[in-house]
């Protein structure tokens, strides 16, 4: 009460509110107050004190102290809250009002393993399973909670969804291995489409280049030449640029399929 930091260990009567201190709070605060020729009959030195655990109850493997007074061991506890509670600190608590109408059982009936914690009716709260001793919770009734035929078709529907789950894996590899194969027959299909469009690509070329040299073949008239000779010109020009521009790409293709080649 004195320092609000550590742990009282002493109760001084004599104080007032019988106040705690920690051993150093206790030392400081009676210790301390003698005068030079003190009698020791008014100073605080011979204030009387005890132990802060003195009035507590001896426990057995198990027990636990109330969670109010935490002096006395609990005998019951609460089924909605899950704490533990002395008789007296129970009955003061839960006296009046919401509290006085919830249920308990006995502390030693509660600390026996999983219990079955339903929930409160017309509230919607579904039943779970907790376990005081472990304080796990769980929605799945635990296997020691289980009747002989419960835990038999517990288990056969355990070994049921073991071999599922392992079907699932099966399909899921094959399902794997499909969309691999299913990569590599578009991949080979991409590459063959593209093969097969250069190759038609540059045969188009190659007759493109002949018709060209084909027309350039043509013995024009120089009479023809004569009536039109810009006209002649401008056709030659544009015939020899297209010319050209075939060769050149005709040229890109050799290049492009060497390298694929690795030539």
């Amino acid at each position: 009460d004195v320092c609000k930091v550590k742990e009282g260990t002493r109760i001084c009567f004599d104080c007032e509110d019988m106040t705690y201190f920690c051993l150093a709070d206790f030392i400081a605060h009676h210790e301390g107050s003698c005068e030079m020729g003190c009698d020791h009959t008014t100073c605080r030195k011979n204030h009387l004190w005890k132990a802060a655990d003195q009035d507590k109850e001896e426990l057995k493997p198990g027990e636990k102290y109330c969670v109010n007074c935490t002096t006395l061991k609990a005998v019951r506890v609460n089924v909605v809250s899950k704490d533990a509670f002395c008789v007296n600190c129970y009955d003061t608590i839960h006296a009046h009002g919401w509290l006085a109408a919830q249920k308990w059982i006995p502390f030693d009936e509660w600390s026996k393993g999983w219990r079955e914690m339903k929930g409160l009716a017309g509230s919607g709260e579904a039943t779970y399973y907790f376990n005081p001793s472990t304080h796990e919770e769980t929605y799945e009734k635990p296997l020691e909670m289980m009747l002989e035929d419960e835990l038999r078709e517990h288990k056969a529907f355990l070994e049921q969804r073991k071999n599922a789950e392992h079907q699932v894996k099966k399909v899921e590899k094959l399902q794997l291995q499909l969309e691999e194969l299913q990569f590599e027959k578009d991949t080979k299909f991409f590459e063959d489409s593209q093969k097969q469009l250069a190759e038609q690509e540059e045969l188009e070329t190659l007759r493109e280049l002949i018709r060209i040299k084909d027309e350039k073949g043509d013995n024009t008239s120089l009479l023809t030449i004569a009536k039109n000779p810009y006209r002649y010109y401008k056709n030659k020009a544009k015939q020899e640029r297209r010319e050209r521009a075939l060769y050149r790409k005709q040229l890109l293709l050799s290049k492009k399929q060497k390298a694929k080649m690795g030539m």
